[in-house]
This record gives C-alpha cells, structure tokens and sequence, in this order.
C-alpha cells in the first residue's frame, strides 16, 4: 500500500500542474495601458451584476485574439487597502476560474475588460464568482451574435 502513494502523488501533482497551466491569469491577460484605460472608461460599452460593473470593448485583430483584464475597488467605498486588495484578489480569482466561458467565443476578437466592484459591503466569494460568470456568460453571447 505504501509502493501506491508516492505514485497516486506524483500523479495528482501533474493534473494539478496541467490545470494551473490551463487556469492561469499571466501578466499578458492583464490590462496595464493607462491609454487602453481612459479609452475604456470614455468609450466602452458596460454589463452590470450585482455586485460588479464590467465596462469591455471589442476589436477585431486577424492575428491575435486576447482578452485583457483589470480589476478595480472603488476607495470612496473601503477605505481600507486590506479591503479592497481582498476584493481585487476574489474578482481575479473568479476571472480565472471562469474564462473559458469568453475564452471559446473569441474567434479573431481581441478584448478589453474591467471589472469594477460597486457593492457597499464586503460579499461572499461565491456572490462575486456568479456576478463574473454571468457577465462572462453575456459578453460571450453578444461576442457571437455580433458575428452573425
């Protein structure tokens, strides 16, 4: 029985390394322009679900198809960094966890997204994670009717 654990171990850790290859957010998801941003907020379209805003604008690049992504906590409501990084660190988490959603709809669309949490309070990581999802799931579905 002791011959099989070092085996069932080995063999776990490389499903559990594949998955952490396949659920990444790498630093080139992540949307750092400051002029990718202004452009965002002054001409992007928005998707709401309580508790999270998402403001996203599509583009059609033949060559790459990307999502990039950002995540914001508004200081006006937790005054506290620990708060807000806590939030930031659920929205990201829920990001990853739940891209392939928008992921398999890309098809030549490069995509620019920022999530902003508007709750007033802190909320339970699972209340975030279905807000993300069904923003996912809506700009997944506008993605593919656009096409047509």
């Amino acid at each position: 029985m002791s011959k099989c654990l070092p085996w069932v171990r080995n063999r776990s850790q490389r499903q559990h390394n594949l998955l952490l290859k396949i659920f990444r957010f790498t630093p080139a998801e992540r949307l750092k322009s400051k002029k990718a941003v202004e452009h965002l907020f002054s001409e992007g379209e928005a998707l709401f679900k309580y508790p999270i805003r998402a403001l996203y604008q599509c583009e059609t690049t033949p060559d790459l198809a990307q999502v990039k992504c950002a995540f914001t906590v508004p200081k006006r409501s937790f005054r506290k960094a620990v708060r807000r990084n806590r939030i930031k660190r659920q929205m990201r988490e829920a990001y990853r966890l739940n891209k392939y959603f928008l992921l398999d709809q890309l098809q030549g669309k490069s995509i620019n997204l920022i999530f902003i949490y508007s709750g007033k309070e802190l909320l339970p990581y699972r209340k975030i994670e279905l807000a993300i999802c069904k923003i996912l799931k809506k700009l997944s579905q506008k993605n593919t009717s656009d096409e047509d």
